[in-house]
């Protein structure tokens, strides 16, 4: 029998599965030196390293502009989910579970200003993650990103979203998109089943993560440790949004290709320097949250990470 049944999602108060959005004034931003690009190269074949490896950056996108680093990880199966007993446990990250993900690639950073507005046609931009991003936001720059790099879109129905049209993911494509959950944890993750990849205490999220309700602004991406997969600020900064929409584990999935026409919860992962904390930034925490369809009353620190699905091995 399943921990949580079908008929529980409408009990759980919906406050206690989408928090709510505040807004304060911005700080200035901080532009770090300019990094310089890695080596641009194709998308790792399937299958070449062992499940749970990270092959290192091997493609890097804008990168006459601003630097959009992918590393490339070779998937596997890890354990998803929360125990009961983890401290900041919360009903809907159960049960745990074998998951699996195939290879793909997902970039160091959460998306930048600078990297929002190079997309967009813009100049400057800073290194502090772009907020208040809503989730049809957040496919429409993947697609753009995907067009400034010569690559396949991945998802039709983009431009509609807002409006409430359908957007669909197209698998094959090799363009930029968001990261599945499952993904998303594998990555955040790293290998570790801990409640942060840098352990269990409060003091390990604050060594590798920016979670503070007093904090001004969003900070500068890349500034603390990255897990062992090279990735940073996987906990805290901004809320990173997936792919999928919410459901319970070991509930029927809801068809991976298609968004709702009315309107669907999405997942954001990771938690937030602003409406987050402790118990939201853990690996295992899951945010639903409107998709962004009516108006731009969004949360400054709601923002996104890209992935790209890796190349098949020619038959």
């Amino acid at each position: 029998m399943r921990p949580i049944a079908t008929g529980v999602l409408a009990l759980l108060p919906l406050a206690a599965l989408a928090v709510g959005c505040g807004e304060r004034g911005a700080a200035p931003g901080v532009v770090p030196p300019a990094a310089a690009a890695a080596p641009r190269r194709g998308a790792p074949r399937r299958g070449a390293p062992a499940p749970g490896d990270a092959g290192g950056v091997v493609y890097t996108a804008l990168a006459d502009r601003a630097p959009m680093r992918f590393v490339s990880l070779s998937g596997g199966e890890f354990t998803r989910g929360s125990d009961p007993a983890e401290q900041g446990h919360q009903p809907w990250e159960a049960p745990r579970h074998r998951a699996a993900v195939e290879p793909f690639l997902i970039a160091e950073t959460e998306v930048t200003e600078a990297h929002w507005q190079a997309v967009r046609g813009g100049t400057g931009g800073d290194a502090r993650p772009r907020g208040s991003v809503t989730w049809c936001d957040a496919v429409q720059f993947a697609n753009a990103l995907s067009r400034v790099e010569g690559l396949t879109e991945a998802y039709s129905g983009a431009q509609n979203c807002a409006a409430g049209g359908a957007v669909t993911w197209l698998p094959g494509a090799d363009g930029f998109r968001l990261p599945t959950e499952a993904e998303w944890e594998f990555a955040a993750r790293a290998g570790t089943a801990t409640r942060f990849w840098s352990g269990d205490t409060d003091d390990d999220l604050l060594r590798v993560g920016a979670v503070d309700r007093n904090a001004a602004d969003r900070e500068p991406v890349g500034r603390k440790a990255a897990n062992a997969f090279g990735l940073y600020d996987v906990h805290g900064n901004v809320w990173e949004w997936v792919w999928d929409p919410f459901v319970l584990y070991g509930d029927e999935p809801v068809p991976a290709p298609e968004l709702a026409p009315g309107g669907a919860r999405r997942v954001a992962r990771g938690g937030g320097y602003w409406h987050g904390s402790v118990r939201g930034a853990r690996a295992a925490s899951r945010n639903a949250m409107l998709e962004g369809r009516a108006g731009r009353d969004w949360c400054r620190d709601i923002g996104l990470r890209l992935a790209r699905t890796a190349a098949r091995e020619e038959p």
